[in-house]
């Protein structure tokens, strides 16, 4: 069943997250310092607060630049900002194990970077 607006009976748009609230959420803040300790070990450069802030806010400013919208901006920014979280569970792979941790997180999920029965369950339902 279909309502009026073109969206389909029993959906919810969600509430949208803005930069501001990423970077003030306490769950994405300890997995950025355990990514930056993570790859600290591993011998590579800082990966801290300063460098997720300096990519995001870098990556907001060419697209804001370009001309794109407002929002679009944001999600470059947020993206920017959580870009480095997946090395908590893997260097390889990080930036994919990075977006299954976001979801997670935003949806107060364990986030593990693992696509299990939880996650699979919140992901069919949006």
């Amino acid at each position: 069943m279909i309502k009026k607006e073109g969206i389909p009976a029993g959906y919810h748009r969600r509430k949208t997250m803005t930069y501001e609230q990423v970077k003030q959420d306490e769950a994405v803040r300890v997995y950025i310092d355990q990514a930056d300790a993570s790859l600290k070990a591993l011998g590579f450069t800082e990966h801290s607060f300063q460098h997720v802030t300096r990519v995001a806010q870098t990556a907001g400013w060419i697209l804001e630049t370009l001309g794109y919208p407002e929002r679009t901006v944001e999600l470059v920014k947020i993206a920017g900002y959580l870009h480095d979280i997946g090395n908590v569970v893997n260097r390889v792979d990080h930036s994919q194990s990075g977006a299954v941790m976001a979801f997670q997180v935003r949806n107060h999920l364990s986030a593990d970077g693992i696509v299990g029965k939880n996650t699979w369950r919140k992901l069919l339902r949006e």
